[in-house]
């Protein structure tokens, strides 16, 4: 689980915030548009409060959070590709949104899912310590995560290329 969430939060991280809205500025995208999909995330996760009424029925929570996981991460990964697609900036502008804001719903559905699931997992008395330990783990690898793809962003100009590899990079490490 250390290992998960040392791989999911960079990946995270990578299709978020600077990163995100960075693309979005690339593609000429609205400030509008920039806002709302850069905070996307915080919004869309306050409609996951209604997945107690999914979880609390499911006992076997392991493949649905797997497949909650892998399609929200294939959907906001994959917004590095659409260009290669079409070269229609409307119709780019609005599959990135619609992949985003969906990827995100998806997302805080998980997210409180593998909390449920990571704590049923702990037991209470080791449950602090993990807890300290994973995080100072995920802190790591997000602020490396980020200064390198940071690095790699400027290496190609913040050009399309440079954005296909952080986006790439983020897909390898949510499949993995």
């Amino acid at each position: 689980l250390i290992i998960d969430g040392v791989l999911i939060n960079a990946a995270t991280v990578l299709t978020s915030g600077m990163f995100l809205s960075g693309y979005l500025v690339y593609l000429k995208g609205s400030d509008f548009l920039v806002g709302l999909l850069n905070n996307s995330a915080a919004w869309a996760s306050i409609i996951a409060v209604f997945s107690s009424f999914i979880y609390e029925r499911m006992r076997k929570r392991k493949r649905f959070l797997i497949t909650l996981n892998v399609t929200s991460r294939i959907l906001i990964c994959s917004i590095v590709f659409l260009p290669l697609i079409s070269h229609n900036q409307t119709f780019i502008l609005s599959a990135i949104s619609f992949m985003v804001i969906l990827g995100n719903l998806l997302w805080g559905f998980f997210g409180i899912g593998s909390t449920v699931w990571m704590m049923s997992l702990v037991s209470k008395e080791a449950r602090n310590e993990y807890i300290n330990i994973r995080t100072l783990f995920l802190r790591i690898s997000f602020t490396l995560t980020s200064f390198l793809m940071g690095i790699v962003l400027d290496l190609f100009n913040k050009s399309y290329a440079g954005f296909l590899i952080v986006f790439t990079v983020s897909l390898v490490f949510s499949i993995t």
